[in-house]
């Protein structure tokens, strides 16, 4: 394969990736001679958004090996990564690095990815906790994480309720909560 500079194979990583052509996108990673922190970042990203929580994971460590710092949109492919194979822990392992090791600032989104994968594990009340207690105001995406991360949980009645009351105070006019309210009761008379 010839020889591609960053700009040109970071983008291949990203097309191919979209296209669930994981394969094809790691062959281009591997042939690109000088990777920065975007172009791992798209690899770790491709495989999370495409279901490869397992490889995502791998590349951030392969990542931090090679002496690349992660910056936050890595850590929030890795959150996302563990969102799908339900890893609380390790999600919660990264959040904490992310502060405590490398000095980086979470974002409302790293909170919400958090506050899915805590409701989705059955752990709603410190989802809640959570939403209340982030650096943010609860807005309707953080609440709607909630909302929908109960409607994967058992036992979460009063705080799927509570999640889409908030919601609908922050956008009355927004159907979302009614549907996520709905998916909710069907879910949870499944469970």
């Amino acid at each position: 394969m010839p020889q591609r500079d960053v700009i040109s194979s970071t983008a291949l990583i990203a097309a191919y990736s979209r296209n669930g052509r994981q394969i094809r996108a790691r062959g281009i990673f591997d042939a690109t001679i000088e990777k920065n922190v975007v172009t791992w970042t798209t690899l770790i990203a491709g495989y999370a958004h495409t279901g490869h929580a397992h490889e995502s994971l791998d590349a951030f460590h392969d990542m931090k090996i090679n002496g690349q710092d992660p910056n936050p949109i890595s850590f929030m492919s890795v959150l996302v990564a563990c969102s799908h194979i339900g890893m609380v822990s390790l999600a919660l392992h990264y959040f904490i690095q992310m502060v405590a090791d490398y000095g980086l600032e979470p974002w409302r989104e790293h909170y919400c990815t958090l506050i899915d994968i805590l409701a989705r594990s059955g752990q709603a009340s410190r989802a809640d906790d959570l939403v209340k207690n982030m650096p943010f105001e609860p807005d309707r995406v953080s609440w709607g994480a909630l909302l929908g991360g109960c409607s994967r949980a058992t036992n979460t009645n009063y705080i799927a309720a509570l999640a889409a009351q908030n919601m609908l105070v922050l956008a009355p006019g927004d159907g979302a909560p009614y549907v996520l309210l709905a998916n909710y009761s069907e879910e949870s008379s499944k469970l």
